[in-house]
């Protein structure tokens, strides 16, 4: 629903708008509370190469009116490699889906289709942060009619056979942490807590490909909660602002010490390259290249330094600025 106001002249200050904007907040609530329920069940998942360490939801989990269980079986899929690519050929992989049942308001079933991917999407982020491998919506919402979840078990183009078995490697089971309905409320009402969760899914879906926007990614996440504790500056001589390395400082320090912060803050550095002049300190330059471009002698090259310790570092420091946030 959008609305517009018409004026014969700008408000004289933001109080003028005030009673408009009380106004507005009261009848769209009024909409909310007349607008019909609609039941839903969806499909989340991770979806990466990975053949170890595969995380397993052991426990079902409620978040209000929502509800989250494993499903029965895995799923199996082919990826592309991307140190291998081949046209002819896929990576393997298994991983374990959850089922989420929920409810959601809505004019008609595309306005609430809209409220529950929101509700989706940030469930989704929290268990990434949590889990530390990117989870997505795997099968979108659907109209829940009661009827027991069937998840298919194989991907597109596999099937049940000798050639396409499960590789599951070694699995990990895991469960909902005791923050996460907190984390959920929290982020409901937080802009800045919603936004850094998300910056922080999507540095793990770039992880792999795109390593140097990663980064971009994590330090984002850390300078949003930073934004909590530091305003930005307005520099009077050419009027812009200042103040986000500043942030990012201040959110590290709530889980770090000064002397622990002293390398997250160099690669701060690095991130100012990728942003401002396009440099790109990963190996998004040679993908493809199976063979290991370093020896004993000749020491390890700096894209993989960068990926390996740099942007590690930082993908953990994002994880935990953002859990400190949930603690109660």
């Amino acid at each position: 629903m959008k609305i517009y106001i018409e004026a014969s002249e700008l408000p004289n200050s933001e109080h003028d708008l005030e009673p408009w904007l009380t106004a507005l907040d009261t009848a769209v609530k009024r909409l909310a509370e007349d607008e019909p329920e609609f039941n839903w069940w969806a499909a989340i998942g991770s979806r990466e190469a990975m053949i170890s360490d595969v995380p397993k939801v052991v426990e079902s989990a409620t978040l209000g009116n929502i509800t989250i269980e494993s499903a029965k079986n895995p799923y199996t899929e082919g990826l592309d490699g991307l140190e291998n690519p081949h046209m002819s050929g896929a990576n393997i992989v298994s991983s374990f889906p959850l089922v989420v049942r929920g409810r959601s308001r809505g004019y008609n079933w595309d306005a609430a289709l809209d409220r529950a991917t929101r509700d989706l999407n940030t469930i989704c982020a929290l268990l990434s942060v949590e889990l530390d491998c990117h989870w997505r919506i795997r099968s979108q919402p659907h109209i829940d009619e009661g009827r027991a979840i069937e998840l298919p078990s194989w991907g597109y183009g596999l099937s049940d056979s000798e050639h396409h078995i499960p590789v599951l490697g070694s699995m990990r089971e895991v469960r909902i942490p005791s923050w996460f309905e907190r984390a959920f409320a929290l982020v409901g009402e937080d802009e800045i807590l919603y936004a850094a969760i998300h910056s922080h899914r999507e540095g793990l879906a770039l992880v792999d490909e795109h390593p140097s926007l990663s980064l971009i990614c994590f330090i984002s996440a850390i300078e949003g909660i930073g934004a909590k504790f530091e305003d930005l500056q307005k520099c009077e001589y050419c009027n812009s602002h200042t103040g986000a390395g500043r942030r990012f400082r201040k959110a590290l320090k709530t889980v770090y010490s000064n002397k622990q912060m002293k390398d997250l803050v160099t690669a701060y550095e690095l991130r100012s390259q990728t942003a401002h002049a396009g440099i790109l300190h990963g190996n998004e330059t040679h993908m493809g290249s199976v063979r290991i471009p370093f020896t004993m002698f000749a020491g390890r090259p700096p894209s993989m330094d960068f990926r390996f310790n740099t942007l590690w570092s930082m993908r953990d420091a994002s994880k935990r600025v953002l859990v400190g946030q949930f603690a109660e």
